[in-house]
């Protein structure tokens, strides 16, 4: 063979070694590279993604926890918005678990009830606050519209459960407390009056004792006042005191002669049947008061009839009613012994607390 001829063959040999090396390379054969110069070091696994940019392994067998929760106001006695509050009400707050004592003094506050002027106590768990005024609360004081008083406490978030954890969401607590009213109840006119022993009945005239009547002849007089309960509200009211107030217009006679004034407690449709109604009950048959002699005015505590109206309201048409009685109706003088009220200033004055 000749040296051309070999020659030949070797180039064709290197071209064909060229070709082989160059589609290995493009097509990402089994070649090593590992020696090559910036070639990856590792792999990643078939069926796995690499890891985001800034993000962390985490252990797949593993699940991160939740942040917990700080504690919670379950409920309060009294409400918020409470309205009719008593004097000594204590205010209760429960938590949904134990509580830092201290921390919960410290985010404790209120403009009318200030720290130093309430105590508060825990329940055996830790879980229940108990904050007692050192002093009843007040109640507002006027007429039908006087506006209630009101008292506010908070407990901020600086309060801690025994953990460390702050409250979830501040306390805010305002309530009111009942209002004590004083009101004259009005009068019907039509049902009060003199109602006397022969049957009759005036209404433009208030009196109680004897006359004369037409002949001569002694009758005895018993005065009827009707007063209208409805200014009272029907819910939550509870009174406190009555008072029946007469003003004495003029007087005939003697009528200390027939023993003492009372009021006794009655019911009746008409005038005429109020002079033999049945008294409902002896407890509230009340002095009044001699009318002969200063003062004029002449008052009696009715705050068991009253009561006794309000608690069956319904029953009684709203009403209270009184007779005026002395006690030994006549005493056969043949003249008259007669006490005239002034019937525009009789007057029933009614405290009661109200929400």
């Amino acid at each position: 063979m000749s040296s051309t001829t070999s020659r030949a063959r070797l180039s064709l040999l290197f071209v064909t070694l060229g070709l082989v090396s160059s589609a290995l390379a493009c097509s990402g054969g089994d070649a090593d590279t590992s020696g090559d110069v910036g070639a990856p070091t590792s792999a990643t696994p078939p069926g796995t993604s690499a890891p985001g940019p800034g993000s962390t392994p985490t252990d797949p067998g593993t699940t991160p926890e939740p942040a917990k929760a700080g504690p919670t106001v379950l409920s309060t006695a009294p409400v918020d918005g409470a309205k009719g509050v008593k004097s000594d009400a204590v205010f209760v707050v429960t938590f949904d678990r134990p509580m830092d004592a201290a921390s919960v003094a410290g985010a404790y506050a209120s403009a009318e009830l200030p720290s130093d002027k309430v105590a508060l106590s825990w329940n055996g768990s830790g879980d229940q606050l108990s904050i007692t005024p050192t002093s009843p609360l007040s109640y507002a004081a006027g007429a039908a519209d006087v506006a209630a008083k009101t008292y506010a406490v908070s407990i901020g978030t600086g309060a801690k459960d025994k953990g460390g954890l702050p409250l979830a969401k501040p306390l805010a607590l305002t309530v009111q407390t009942l209002r004590r009213v004083t009101a004259a109840m009005p009068m019907t006119s039509p049902l009060t009056g003199r109602a006397a022993s022969n049957g009759t009945f005036t209404s433009t005239v208030l009196a109680a004792g004897d006359f004369l009547a037409l002949g001569g002849e002694e009758r005895e007089a018993r005065g009827l006042l009707t007063f209208v309960l409805t200014s009272i509200p029907e819910a939550g009211a509870e009174v406190e005191k009555a008072t029946l107030s007469l003003h004495v217009a003029s007087s005939e006679g003697s009528p200390n002669s027939l023993g003492v004034l009372s009021a006794e407690h009655v019911g009746y449709a008409s005038g005429p049947e109020g002079y033999a109604a049945e008294a409902r009950s002896a407890t509230n048959t009340l002095y009044v008061g001699s009318i002969n002699g200063a003062p004029p005015l002449r008052s009696a505590n009715v705050t068991a009839m009253v009561k006794d109206d309000v608690a069956n309201r319904a029953a009684r048409l709203e009403r209270t009613q009184i007779r005026l009685r002395h006690v030994d109706g006549m005493n056969g003088d043949g003249n008259a012994d007669l006490a005239t009220y002034d019937k525009g200033a009789a007057s029933l004055f009614v405290t009661y607390l109200a929400p």
